[in-house]
């Protein structure tokens, strides 16, 4: 926690805002039935020791409840039919944890109980997002905004393999997704953050400032902000969206990383 909140000082120090979330911690808030409350426990566990370490921080300071809660070890881990009887039990799942993360943080007292919070659906996918069975949970402040992963489209952003590494417009389609939040979520007061996003390097530098410069503007057209998604790793393949190199303080793609930064 230490740690934690020396990173959490460095960042607001410079005007920043911060995002704590539990990363990578599926095992604990598992979306099933059975494990429900066991992940119930443990959310209302982690979020009151957090909470309470850092109720004097302002809003520059927010919580994120969970990351990609999904039916790991499944064949429906990462996608499963709108429909399926299965999916929509683990979205009902993660809306009970939602509401669990949101009462625990706003019991915390201090900053807590106006501090801006986020909440996922099933794997953080806009899809699982959209789906009628989702909704967000109740908050007495009117805080709390929705996380979205969207690494779109897969075939170009993250499958190596059999996607394509070319950006020229024919898929734009499936950025539509942008539209949709905005008019599910945006529109009813309900605010929307892409909270990772990235295009994995395919040695193709240009079609990835192409496909950026398309992703950013369709996010600036409704307010949606997006966080690339910086894990370090510059080699080509799968799960390659370096950006910044942190030991030598140095640009990786200094072409990508201006695109980036400007919405046209």
């Amino acid at each position: 926690m230490s740690r934690v909140q020396e990173v959490v000082d460095a960042a607001v120090g410079d005007g920043m805002y911060v995002i704590i979330d539990s990363h990578h911690d599926n095992d604990c808030y598992y979306p099933s039935e059975k494990k429900l409350k066991a992940s119930e426990k443990y959310i209302s566990t982690i979020w009151t020791q957090i909470a309470e370490h850092f109720r004097s921080y302002d809003e520059h300071l927010i919580f994120e409840g969970m990351n990609e809660p999904r039916l790991a070890g499944t064949g429906k881990e990462w996608w499963f039919a709108d429909n399926d009887p299965e999916g929509i039990a683990a979205i009902a799942c993660v809306m009970q944890l939602n509401q669990t993360f949101v009462n625990t943080v706003r019991a915390a007292g201090g900053k807590n109980t106006t501090r801006y919070l986020m909440v996922p659906s099933v794997c953080a996918s806009a899809q699982n997002a959209l789906n009628a069975a989702f909704s967000m949970p109740d908050d007495p402040a009117g805080r709390t905004m929705l996380s979205v992963h969207a690494y779109t489209p897969y075939d170009f952003a993250m499958n190596s393999s059999g996607g394509y590494s070319k950006w020229n417009g024919s898929h734009d389609s499936d950025l539509d997704f942008f539209r949709q939040l905005n008019e599910r979520f945006v529109q009813k007061g309900t605010a929307v953050v892409i909270g990772e996003f990235g295009a994995t390097n395919k040695g193709n530098l240009q079609e990835r400032v192409k496909w950026a410069k398309d992703y950013l503007a369709r996010a600036d057209k409704y307010k949606i902000p997006c966080f690339w998604w910086d894990n370090g790793a510059v080699q080509t393949g799968d799960e390659n969206f370096g950006l910044i190199n942190r030991q030598k303080l140095t640009v990786y793609s200094p072409k990508l990383l201006k695109a980036l930064q400007t919405v046209n």
